[in-house]
Order: C-alpha cells, then structure tokens, then sequence
C-alpha cells in the first residue's frame, strides 16, 4: 500500500485489515478499515524503490502492484495510517486497544509479497459524482512555499526574493511558511511587515497556538509538510539553507524531497547572494553528489610527498631514573619504618627537650 508518499506491508488483504480502537465494552472494535461507504484507493503498477538496479532484475520485475491512496484527502490518509474505521475516525478520545501493524514495505526483504499484475477490484465501483472544481482565489503560479534552515543568517536575502516576487505578482502572491525560526521568521516577519490578508498569508505553525484546544496527536514535521503540500497547493518551494546535502536529516530536506516527489519545482539558496541558486532535481537524492571540500582542507598533489622515517618517541613521564649499581662489598642499610606512636613520642621528646633549652 501506498499513502503519505510511503510503502507499506498490509498485514493482510484489504477487507481483513481491522480496526485497533477500543470499543465503550473494551473490547476491539469488529470493522475493517475499508469501508465500502469511503473513498476508494485505486490499485497501479508502480516502479519499485530506486534502490534497485534495474541491469540486475527481468524487465518484468521492475514493477509491483501497489493499492494507492495518495490521492484521497490527508484526513483520509491518516486514518489508513492509524488504522482506524470510519466510526472511530472521528472519535479521537478513543484508546488504541492494539498497535498498527504497518510495516514499512522493502523490495530486498519482502520480494516474496510482490506482484507484478493487477487484481482484481475488491468489491464493485459505485457510481460517484463528479465534484466541481475548487476555485482558485489566485493564479497558480503565484503560490510560494517559503523554508529552510532554523539558523539562516541572512534574512535579507529572503526580504529581497519575496520583494521580487511581490513586484512581479502583485497582490496575487500567496506565502505559504511554517512559522518557525530562522527562514520561516523571516518571512513571516515580512508578511507581517506588508499587512497581507489570510488567504494570502498562509501560516502552518507545528504547535497549536496558546489558547486552541490541543489536538489529542500533535503533528511530526513530516506530516506537517505532508499536510501543507496537500492542502495548500504550492507551486513553487524556496529553500533557503547554508548547508544543504540530501543525506542530512532535517525539515527542509524532507519538504524538498516531498515536493520534487510531487512534480512541484524548489529554488535552493545556499548563499546570501540570491542570484547565487540552483534549482533541485529528483536524481539529486537518487544520487547524490560527494560533498564540497571545505576551504581549509589542502588539495592534495599529483605525486604524495614521501613518508618520513617512523621516529621512537618515548614520553618523559615513564622515564626511569637513573639508579648506581648495587655494591656487593657494602650493601645498603635496610630502612626501618616506624609506627605512629613512635612518631608521636619522639615529636613530644623533641618538643620538650626545645622547651628546656
């Protein structure tokens, strides 16, 4: 299965994947997740993982039935994903009587689940009708997602790209950002700054402001940018970050990675020079470039320098000192160690005889 831009193992066929919510008697709740009643996943042939070299493997094992639900609304999504039925979707002060049993989908170990063919639809589709079309409050190509890294140290360089984009859209210009810190509180301050509406200030904090009612889950920053791709529409991502690498961990990798996955194009800005950028591409995470030298490292020469000879260094504090040689005509005195009374009397014996003199 296939949800939240993920590939997951079913622990079972589709109608008999049940539902882990606890029931008022305490018991686990009957249903299935698939409800008839729900929107449906559609099943496709999707490429397998692109860790796979494809000079290894037939040209039909190249591709895998997958029952896609990446389509369907996010609350949909989630509900797949916490493996709950629709009665129990929303109901979220229901307990978990049983954990999920998702297991994350890998072409290496589970190749014995793969299927190269479609089945058959599990139950008859019903006719559906057709939903109008949502109206689009601005043009499409207006609508910017602002993020990058929490330590941004030029924030001028994203006053200067959002001034551009502003002169060359007008009030047309939706700003989408996380409302973070670094490159997320710049561009709220400058949305802020310009007085811009609602609609065209799109803020997706990752804590619920202080006053809301809290959410029973809070949202992870991958299902916050999961969320905000889905529901917000960007058009084009600006990731603003100093030290970018796709194989870093971090929020505006995880955006960038999402949204090429999407076909949405991102714009990254490594520098404070704006017009210093690039644009990202999906084969950059596939195969990522070896990371730039750092400007202290030497470049190293065409012939090595020969090795010096390996020196014996013996450290100063193991040092022995230097002791003469025992004479066997006179041979040391043994030295006799006293006791702590004997100390103490001849300390008193000293110290009187001192006083009577």
């Amino acid at each position: 299965m296939q949800f939240l831009c993920l590939r997951y193992l079913a622990p079972g066929p589709l109608e008999q994947i049940p539902c882990v919510a606890q029931t008022r008697a305490r018991n686990r709740c009957p249903r299935p997740v698939l409800d008839p009643d729900a929107l449906p996943g559609i099943w496709i042939l999707a490429p397998l993982h692109p860790d796979h070299d494809p000079g290894h493997l037939p040209l039909n094992e190249l591709w895998l039935a997958l029952y896609d639900l990446t389509h369907l609304p996010y609350s949909e999504q989630l509900r797949w994903r916490a493996q709950r039925c629709t009665a129990h979707a929303t109901t979220p002060d229901a307990a978990d009587i049983a954990r999920t049993t998702w297991e994350p989908f890998n072409p290496r170990t589970h190749h014995q689940h793969i299927q190269h063919h479609l089945p058959a639809p599990p139950h008859p589709a019903r006719p559906t009708t057709p939903r109008p079309p949502r109206p689009r409050m601005t043009d499409s190509h207006s609508r910017v997602l602002i993020c990058g890294s929490r330590r941004w140290p030029w924030p001028d360089t994203i006053t200067t790209l959002l001034d551009r984009a502003a002169g060359r859209h007008g009030n047309d210009l939706v700003v989408i950002e996380g409302a973070g810190t670094g490159a997320a509180s710049a561009a709220h301050h400058w949305c802020t700054l310009h007085d811009l509406p609602a609609w065209r200030h799109r803020c997706h904090p990752l804590a619920p402001a202080p006053g809301r009612r809290t959410r029973t889950r809070c949202w992870s920053e991958a299902e916050r940018n999961q969320r905000i791709l889905h529901d917000e529409g960007p058009r084009l991502v600006i990731a603003f970050h100093e030290n970018f690498h796709p194989a870093h961990p971090g929020s505006t990798n995880d955006m960038s990675r999402r949204a090429l996955t999407l076909g949405v194009p991102v714009w990254l800005v490594p520098t404070a020079d704006p017009d210093k950028s690039l644009w990202l591409h999906l084969s950059y995470y596939t195969c990522p470039p070896p990371p730039a030298p750092r400007p202290d490292q030497i470049e190293p020469t065409a012939v090595p320098p020969p090795s010096p000879a390996p020196t014996r260094l013996v450290p100063t504090f193991n040092r022995v000192p230097h002791r003469r040689p025992p004479d066997p005509d006179h041979p040391p005195t043994p030295r006799r160690h006293t006791s702590r009374k004997e100390e103490a009397f001849c300390d008193r014996a000293t110290h009187r005889t001192a006083r009577g003199r």
